[in-house]
């Protein structure tokens, strides 16, 4: 059975889905995202990179010399394979018109601004990370300043900032996140020290046991709120803090509960990253569902079978028999985690459509042998250093189109975006969520555009 023809098909409802959704809805197309599960959106932590050296000493991190524009252009100058490049002139603008779309709609994110060096965070690994924005539950260490908590009024004194562990939890060790954060700072001769303070939060027998998102949901209720604040005004009377860390418990259900809790202590308070479906990744989950029923689209969760490319138009097919015939379609599926590839017989497939996998401009081949290829020539033996199927892909023009194996357009209604790209390669480039929503944002223009000719 087919459903009334939509202007542009999306699927995949990640960060690059979501930008594609948006910037074909602002060109008046009618919209439908699918998706059949979590992806990488959803593993997310709090920070959105856009262009980020994830290899710099600690020196550059806390101090970083380039801009986040500068260090754009050196990733398209140098990588001419990366998405960036593909953007040529246009890189920029397009990055920042993107993003003037996707982070207000999103409305958890800091503003992005190119012309600045980011804000500096904390990570649950004792680490400190440059990155180009976060959501504002997160602490931006660069911009927190000094304030005494005796006297409410601010000093001219070494920064100091409370890292909170919650008594009876075993999962958070604040005194080696404060160790760990205080000589990354000092390596750079930084004033500012970081300094354990325990929480005497949890109220019943078990609150210990909690998940990470019961533990941030405690945050979604008034009196969680007042809990939190009360909490950490009495934990922060002995010290004189310029700012505080926390766990990711700043709910994740409602947006305001960081800046209440903020006015409530009267001094910065945020979280620190913590990846991997954590509350930080469901608080943008959640945002993008709210966001894409706000703008009107339709979000179908359910399985995609098959994509049928012909000369009078692309068919979509579902697992439960139905399908669609868009004007457009973009493919938003991820890499390896979202699914958008997949080891079929010893080779690295696109699985939806069928189309080709390029590896820095160049075709893949296909296996030397019945049992394919060794998996360690696509991925490499050493865990440190990525193989080239990381940076594997399907590939597309400056419009976002995908390409099939002579280089020309599979179709000329199928677009292609975020991690599914050939040379983006989302863990070790630096360029992750700020590439997804840029791709994204392309694709999805560019398919509404031509639905709209068709």
């Amino acid at each position: 059975m087919s459903a009334p023809k939509t202007d542009v098909v999306i699927i995949g409802a990640g960060v690059a889905g979501f930008a594609a959704a948006l910037a074909a809805r602002r060109q008046g197309a009618s919209v439908e995202i699918v998706s059949a599960h979590a992806g990488a959106t959803s593993l997310s932590g709090g920070a959105w990179d856009v262009c980020s050296d994830l290899y710099g000493s600690v020196d550059e991190v806390i101090r970083p010399l380039r801009t986040l524009a500068e260090e754009i252009e050196t990733r398209a100058y140098e990588d001419e394979y990366h998405p960036y490049a593909r953007l040529g002139e246009a890189c920029l603008r397009t990055i920042e018109e993107a993003h003037a779309l996707v982070l207000p709609a999103l409305a958890i994110y800091r503003p992005l601004d190119l012309h600045s060096k980011g804000v500096l965070v904390g990570s649950d690994l004792g680490l400190l990370r440059r990155t180009a924005t976060a959501q504002k539950a997160v602490l931006d260490l660069s911009a927190a300043g000094t304030f005494d908590t005796t006297v409410g009024a601010n000093i001219p004194t070494a920064l100091t900032t409370a890292v909170v562990s919650l008594v009876g939890d075993r999962s958070t060790d604040a005194d080696f996140l404060a160790a760990s954060w205080t000589e990354l700072m000092s390596l750079t001769r930084k004033s500012r020290t970081f300094v354990p303070v325990a929480l005497d939060f949890f109220r019943r027998k078990d609150d210990a046991l909690l998940h990470p998102h019961e533990v941030a949901a405690i945050g979604d209720s008034e009196d969680g709120i007042a809990s939190i604040a009360n909490a950490l005004k009495n934990a922060l009377q002995k010290g004189r803090f310029s700012s505080v860390l926390v766990p990711p418990m700043l709910g994740h259900r409602r947006d305001d509960v960081p800046g209440l809790v903020e006015d409530l202590v009267g001094i910065p308070v945020g979280e620190w990253l913590q990846p991997l479906a954590g509350p930080q990744g469901l608080r943008l989950s959640r945002r993008i569902d709210e966001v894409l029923a706000s703008e009107g689209c339709v979000h179908t969760r359910g399985a995609v079978s098959e994509l049928e490319l012909g000369t009078s138009g692309i068919e979509v097919r579902f697992i439960d028999g139905s399908t669609r015939r868009p004007g457009a379609v973009v493919m938003a599926t991820g890499k390896h985690v979202g699914g958008g590839l997949a080891m079929r017989d010893g080779d690295l497939v696109e699985p939806l459509a069928g189309l080709p996998i390029y590896i820095d401009g160049r075709l893949q081949p296909l296996g030397s042998s019945p049992e394919g290829r060794d998996p360690a020539l696509l991925f490499g033996n050493d865990p440190f250093s990525g193989g080239p199927g990381f940076r594997a892909g399907v590939g597309y023009d400056n419009s976002m189109r995908a390409l099939g194996r002579r280089g020309e357009a599979a179709s000329q209604q199928l677009f292609v975006a975020g991690a599914l790209l050939e040379g983006f390669e989302p863990s070790r480039d630096g360029t992750g969520l700020g590439c997804c929503a840029t791709t994204g944002y392309v694709a999805g223009k560019n398919a509404a555009s031509f639905a709209g000719r068709s």
